[in-house]
């Protein structure tokens, strides 16, 4: 079962050692510390993991907020 995009949110601040307070979906992803190369990869990683779904390195850096990211894994982004 597909996680849901709360739930996403919240995992996705644990990944990369968020404040889960500080990530929302309109939180700028590069304002976040932990979003590296390291930390990309755990996103890339954390959703496989939520979702079943394989993205790719250059679809992921276009994602310029955490919506992005949800629009990306919900199929409705234009990457």
């Amino acid at each position: 079962m597909a996680a849901t995009n709360n739930e996403f949110v919240r995992r996705l601040a644990e990944a990369l050692n968020e404040d889960e307070a500080t990530v929302q979906e309109a939180t700028v992803l590069a304002d976040l510390e932990g979003w590296d190369s390291v930390g990309q990869l755990s996103v890339i990683a954390l959703i496989d993991e939520c979702f079943n779904q394989r993205i790719n390195v250059d679809a992921l850096r276009k994602c310029q907020r955490v919506g992005d990211l949800l629009q990306l894994i919900n199929g409705k982004a234009q990457h």
